[in-house]
């Protein structure tokens, strides 16, 4: 403490940080204006200290942050620095901050009690922050011209101020009392509110909203008591600049219970928001009348039941909703149906999710092929998760813009649309299709998938046995297939590898019925990864896989019926191989695993390579679960030049390493599950003279 007393900082000081000090008051040359080039000051966790320094007069001060000051009751006059020639406190300081204060009660921000109506404060500051001050009851300063952006948090106490803030233009209040909003004035360069658990808040007042003609985004969460967003209509029409609304977890907000334009005042507004309302039954109608509506997010609203007025009656008009690009509709367990009519044309994207009791899907998502049909031209994405009472789609074709459908977690759905297969019809430009969780399912609809389809994968339908024949036929634009679980599978499609050009992932996992590939031309010359899991039945990997020469990474798990690699051998350019497949006892030599010149990491379980079969680009290599293994081959090791990660593992009956040594270049070597190896390379010296020069070493 004495040190920082005596300390006396060079005239040039331009930073200062003051941390965890023990005495009851600061120096005195902390804000002394002789400091006058100081820039940054922070004052954190002094527990003893009962009052802030004079800081005012520190002319070049800019950002001031006070954390921690758990003794400070009061800011009084002194914290100005202001004498009887003064007129301007704090005359460069722009961002200010007070947070973890919590028994500061006043702030003597009128400088009472001397002759200063004359004295100017905080006329440049632009960010005024007080965090977590909950005892903090007296005034802010009550002019603020220059001030851009307030945030007062956890402030419960503090009520009337009457702050002038003409150039506010971001505003967030958390845990404070309602009456602060009644306080605020000039408010006409306000862009965004946030408004976080205000304890008794019904709406917001008409004063507040009178001159804020620049509002361009509320957002209002966590109160309890909040039932609808404005007192009354007055002055609403001021907020012509407001394209954005949010209500998140406001249980009792209700836009029925008062008029709807005090939902939504703003012809303007892009998009409407409502975010865990449970007392939302339904929309009002003259929602539906904003002509800028591009955005409608309704989630986690448990009580809504109707969405009328989203649809286009035929012959009818519903106002301006039909800008609408996109909708999302999750979390609302008691919605069943969607109302009858069209979708909004301009509809772009589509949500529907964790809807347990919806039924039926809109039936505009889908065209009834008439030439004057124009209702979804603009449709691109289409999600559909987890409604467990969903049977079917409706009838009909998807719109020619759909690019991506996603529909996963529907218990009952038992038939894809129709009219997601082209047959001659290529109007469809589907790029990504995702079927997932559908137990139900058990067939394709007949037909050709799109010819612009970039992803398929269909992921845990295990009801689904198989695929149409020539379902694949056109797509030459495929680059994924994943087809994951799906238990019940007895075949993949027959052209599955006649045409697929541009295919560059292949995965098959979990596919127990399926017991082998189509025979067919591996036409998959773009073809880079090849992974196939867990299917018990299957007894051959696809005949002629040498042929597939951008193959990098081929992965063969958990096929136990699987015995021998196809005639060809593997092929040539991979980088990566792991074979894993109890019953494969084929010799190794047969694989064609010295002509892998490129190979760089290798997995083998169940069978240990012989000498000089490995090549020597290797730079890692595990060997695993060789149950019979007592050594290994004297030069399987030798000419591995480049390895550098040797991994063993469950090989029981394993006891020595080389006598030869192992490779120089050897930067990690892990032993684990192989006991008799581990006793050896721990309690013998010469084996401990073999891997003393590895950096990695790890012997479970």
């Amino acid at each position: 403490m004495e040190v920082l007393s005596w300390l006396k900082p060079h005239q040039n000081l331009q930073k200062l940080t003051i941390k965890f000090y023990g005495a009851k008051e600061f120096p005195s040359w902390v804000g002394d204006p002789l400091f006058s080039k100081v820039t940054h000051l922070e004052l954190y966790h002094c527990p003893r200290i009962t009052s802030l320094p004079s800081l005012g007069q520190l002319l070049s001060l800019k950002t001031l942050i006070v954390k921690g000051m758990v003794a400070v009751k009061t800011v009084g006059f002194e914290f100005y620095g202001c004498g009887s020639s003064s007129i301007e406190a704090f005359p460069s300081l722009k961002i200010l901050r007070f947070e973890d204060m919590l028994v500061w009660e006043d702030w003597s921000s009128s400088l009472v009690g001397i002759e200063l109506k004359r004295v100017r404060q905080f006329e440049r500051l632009h960010e005024l922050q007080i965090y977590n001050c909950p005892k903090l009851v007296s005034k802010l300063p009550t002019n603020l011209p220059s001030l851009i952006k307030l945030e007062i948090c956890k402030c419960p106490q503090l009520t009337y101020s009457f702050v002038s803030l003409p150039s506010l233009r971001n505003l967030n209040l958390e845990e404070c009392n309602e009456m602060i909003f009644r306080s605020m004035v000039h408010l006409k360069c306000l862009r965004t509110l946030k408004i976080t658990n205000i304890s008794h808040l019904a709406c917001l007042p008409n004063t507040f909203k009178q001159d804020m003609i620049a509002l361009e985004d509320v957002r209002i969460e966590e109160c309890t008591e909040l039932t609808s967003l404005w007192e009354d209509r007055s002055n609403t029409d001021n907020l012509v600049c407001l394209n954005r609304i949010v209500i998140k977890k406001c249980p009792m907000f209700d836009p029925l219970a008062r008029e709807a334009h005090q939902l939504v005042p703003s012809h303007n507004l892009e998009a409407l928001e409502l975010l865990g309302c449970n007392n939302l039954r339904r929309l009002p109608n003259e929602l539906f009348n904003i002509s800028c509506l591009r955005i409608l997010r309704i989630i986690g609203c448990k009580e809504l039941k109707s969405l009328d007025g989203i649809m286009k009656i035929d012959g009818g008009n519903n106002g301006n909703i039909m800008h609408l690009e996109k909708l999302e509709i999750i979390h609302c367990p008691s919605l069943k149906y969607f109302p009858s009519g069209k979708l909004p044309p301009t509809l772009k994207k589509l949500v529907i999710k964790d809807c347990e009791l919806l039924q039926a899907l809109p039936q505009g998502i889908m065209s009834n092929g008439d030439d004057d049909d124009d209702s979804i031209l603009h449709l691109e994405e289409v999600t559909v998760g987890n409604c467990p009472s969903l049977e079917s789609f409706p009838r009909g074709r998807f719109p020619p813009s759909l690019k991506t459908l996603l529909i996963e977690d529907c218990e009952l759905l038992q038939a894809l649309p129709e009219g997601l297969m082209c047959d001659n019809d290529n109007t469809l430009h589907l790029e990504g299709l995702r079927m997932q969780g559908l137990p139900s399912l058990m067939f394709f609809p007949n037909g050709q998938l799109p010819k612009t389809l970039k992803n398929l994968v269909v992921f845990n339908c295990r009801r689904l046995d198989l695929f149409p024949d020539r379902m694949l036929q056109n797509s030459k634009a495929l680059e994924t297939i994943e087809i994951s679980h799906c238990t019940n599978l007895k075949a993949l499609p027959l052209d599955c590898f006649n045409s697929l050009t541009r295919l560059s992932t292949l995965v098959i996992s979990g596919c127990h019925g399926l017991e082998s590939f189509p025979e067919s031309q591996l036409l998959m010359p773009n073809l880079k990864f090849l992974r196939i899991n867990r299917c018990k039945n299957l007894k051959s990997l696809p005949q002629a896989m040498y042929k597939l020469k951008s193959l990098k990474e081929l992965k063969v798990k958990s096929c136990p019926n699987i015995l021998v690699i196809p005639d060809g051998g593997l092929p040539l350019n991979l980088s990566l191989l792991f074979i894993d497949c109890e019953n494969l006892k084929q010799p190794m030599s047969e694989w064609g695993l010295d002509r892998l010149i490129n190979l760089h990491h290798l997995w083998i379980h169940w069978i240990c390579p012989p000498e000089n079969v490995l090549p020597s680009s290797l730079i890692e290599l595990y060997i695993r679960n060789v149950a019979d293994l007592k050594s290994l081959p004297q030069k399987l090791l030798k000419n591995l030049s480049s390895l550098q990660v040797l991994d063993i593992s469950r090989c029981y009956q394993l006891q020595t390493l080389p006598k030869e040594g192992l490779p120089p270049s050897l930067g990690s070597l892990r032993i684990d599950e192989c006991p008799v190896l581990q006793h050896w390379c721990l309690e013998n010296k010469d084996s401990r003279r073999l891997i003393a020069y590895i950096p990695c070493l790890w012997i479970g």
